[in-house]
């Protein structure tokens, strides 16, 4: 009788939207701007965004009241996402000789008021593009939500908490704008305004693999836990083989140790937004079947690595991505509490090149790092969440 055994590794969740997670990247080559209103600025399409190598807004300021706004595409977010965020990408060309630190915003409005979330990470003319990330979190008491990429304020006099969860909930229009100074002579650059989860990266799959002891194969299965279904996905089976989408079985004939990868590609990327890895393996070598072998070491050898899986996966508090980077990387922390986190990139000498260093609270934080002054080759990323360090190695590719 063909005997089967089955490992089980790599279980993460998240929640899920009954909705299509709306993206304006202005990438459509005839109408790159669909569902964008401008109002006292002028919008064109050509500049690169070197985050994902494809097209951005660019908005130059007129004067008078300056909006460039979309009333299609991201109306009633707060019903449609909640526990999501909404991301922009943003650049400083010209400031209108503003000379100072500026933070980027987004702004919501109900036809009646209108709420701002504005980035606590500034900018200055020409110092590179910033990431960014709103939560989509309702107002409680006096408590504005925020997080580690900046906060929510209520632009309208006179709000209360009630007014700013009736404009998330019932929002109608989003708007950007180029407006800084009383000159209308700045030019700003936007991209990838999206809602998408807060985390970024979306690759957590579960792993499932069987092996017969009569032919000494094994087949693996993928299944993603959490599918953006803007995104696309492959496989890698790390037997040398051509790359496939989930939910295809995979034969391996040979024992041996594999390293199972999931890769996503995000809207609007041109390269791998992030992955997800499991490594599993099976002998046969050692298998005999007559009543005295019978019990052999490949089924404990399968259970301690399903249980190595699995520690692994539960202490991965910390994730870097995209890894190699080219611009700029993410460092992702799942944190049990609130911390003192720094972050900082050396060379192999032990050189800080670069530190960011910060309160965060509780849950899940994404810290961008730049790398665009870096040249290519590794380097040591040193985590310190209070007084534990931890270092991971990150790669500079041009």
């Amino acid at each position: 009788m063909k005997k089967l055994y089955s490992l089980l590794a790599g279980l993460f969740f998240a929640g899920t939207s009954l909705y299509a997670q709306p993206c304006a990247n202005f990438n459509n080559p005839t109408t790159p701007g669909a569902n964008w209103v401008a109002t006292g600025v002028t919008a064109s399409f050509g500049d690169t965004n070197p985050l994902d190598g494809t097209t951005c807004v660019r908005l130059r300021d007129l004067p008078g009241y300056s909006r460039y706004t979309n009333s299609v595409d991201f109306t009633n977010i707060g019903q449609k996402f909640p526990g999501q965020c909404i991301c922009f990408d943003f650049f400083l060309l010209d400031d209108g000789g503003y000379g100072g630190v500026y933070h980027p915003f987004i702004i919501l409005s109900d036809g009646t008021n209108e709420i701002m979330f504005t980035a606590s990470t500034g900018v200055t003319k020409g110092n590179g593009w910033i990431h960014v990330c709103a939560p989509i979190t309702f107002c409680t008491g006096s408590t504005m939500p925020s997080n580690s990429d900046g906060s929510w304020s209520m632009l309208t006099p006179g709000m209360t908490c009630a007014d700013f969860n009736n404009v998330l909930s019932n929002a109608k229009t989003l708007s950007v704008t180029p407006d800084i100074t009383s000159s209308p002579t700045e030019i700003v650059l936007f991209d990838n305004i999206c809602v998408e989860r807060c985390g970024g990266c979306n690759t957590d799959f579960e792993l499932k693999t069987s092996f017969s002891s009569v032919s000494n194969d094994a087949t693996a299965n993928v299944s993603l836990l959490n599918m953006d279904p803007y995104s696309t996905y492959k496989v890698s089976w790390g037997d040398g083989g051509a790359f496939t989408t989930p939910y295809v079985s995979h034969l391996y004939t040979t024992p041996g140790s594999y390293t199972v990868c999931v890769m996503q590609q995000s809207p609007g990327e041109l390269g791998i937004a992030c992955s997800s890895c499991i490594t599993f393996c099976y002998s046969g070598a050692d298998r005999k079947q007559d009543a005295k072998t019978t019990k052999t070491t490949a089924i404990p050898d399968l259970k301690a690595i399903a249980e190595a899986e699995m520690k692994t996966a539960n202490n991965d508090l910390y994730r870097i991505y995209p890894n190699p980077a080219d611009g700029y990387t993410t460092v992702q922390l799942d944190l049990d509490a609130k911390a003192t986190v720094s972050i900082k990139v050396k060379d192999m000498m032990g050189k800080v090149l670069n530190e960011v260093k910060g309160n965060y609270n509780e849950g899940r934080q994404q810290i961008r790092l730049n790398t665009e002054h870096l040249t290519p080759g590794a380097y040591n990323v040193e985590i310190t969440v209070g007084e534990k360090i931890t270092v991971q190695k990150l790669a500079i590719s041009k």
